[in-house]
């Protein structure tokens, strides 16, 4: 059995109604094994069946996650699709943040779906952000905004575009609550 989280793409201010929707369709059709949906949308689960078998776990979940956040949210936030990291993954992730603990400003981790071109990943990070900080590590890049994500030139579209890539961003309380919530004890369905 490996644990997993779902990321879903673009959700805005509408969570509340994702994360209610998600509940109450993982209820019904999620697959076999325990879950849990945080209070951003993010699902974390464990895989209790072979890839082999009908209910792959995150494969199966990521095309649930997909198909509410079209129902719920509407065709511009389904655009952009649910990502998934294994546990290992995660632990990885928070353990490769450059910024130190406590640094000052905004933190954020935006997840791709894959690694950026080495070209553009130099174009990115050789690119002077104002006072932010651009920090590409794997399918990770790591944001520091010295004031708000809002008036920085280093904006989640804009790094995507730069990296040519599909991705989704969490701030480091976000990613530490689901760092938890991989290493805790899920609901049973």
């Amino acid at each position: 059995m490996s644990r997993w989280v779902v990321l879903p793409g673009a959700v805005g201010d509408q969570r509340e109604a994702l994360v209610t929707a998600l509940r109450e369709e993982l209820a019904v059709a999620g697959p076999a094994g325990a879950w849990t949906v945080l209070p951003e949308g993010d699902v974390v689960g464990d895989v209790v069946g072979d890839p082999g078998e009908d209910e792959p776990g995150p494969d199966a979940v990521v095309r649930l996650v997909d198909a509410v956040v079209l129902r719920e949210l509407g065709a511009e936030a389904a655009a952009h699709p649910a990502l998934v990291r294994t546990a290992a993954q995660w632990r990885e992730v928070m353990r490769a943040g450059p910024f130190a603990p406590g640094a000052a400003g905004v933190r954020q981790v935006l997840f791709l779906r894959d690694a950026p071109e080495p070209r553009l990943r130099r174009a990115l990070v050789g690119r002077d952000w104002g006072g932010d900080q651009v920090v590409v590590r794997g399918r990770e890049v790591y944001l520091r905004y010295a004031g708000t994500v809002e008036g920085s030139l280093a904006q989640h579209g804009t790094v995507l575009r730069y990296l040519d890539g599909v991705g989704t961003a969490r701030d480091w309380d976000t990613v530490r609550a689901i760092g938890e919530a991989l290493a805790g004890a899920l609901a049973r369905p």
